[in-house]
């Protein structure tokens, strides 16, 4: 994945499930089961991931919606 900002870590998932957590819920839930340092600064939820033509993951595609994202959330 492309950087996308100084020393940024990140987890990629999509949650195929009509039932969607909410970004609070997820970022309670951290806090209350994960040592400090491993609680997510942001949540950013992404109802599927891009792919390339070819099945791939898109990380490009990936990392600028990601940076658009960032730059309107809300830390947790």
């Amino acid at each position: 994945l492309p950087p996308i900002g100084p020393e940024t870590m990140a987890h990629f998932m999509a949650i195929q499930s009509a039932l969607k957590p909410d970004e609070a819920a997820l970022a309670r839930w951290c806090r209350a089961v994960l040592p400090e340092y491993k609680v997510p600064v942001r949540i950013l939820l992404r109802d599927a991931l891009p792919y390339t033509p070819s099945g791939k993951l898109d990380r490009p595609a990936l990392a600028d919606a990601v940076r658009r994202e960032l730059a309107l959330a809300p830390a947790c």
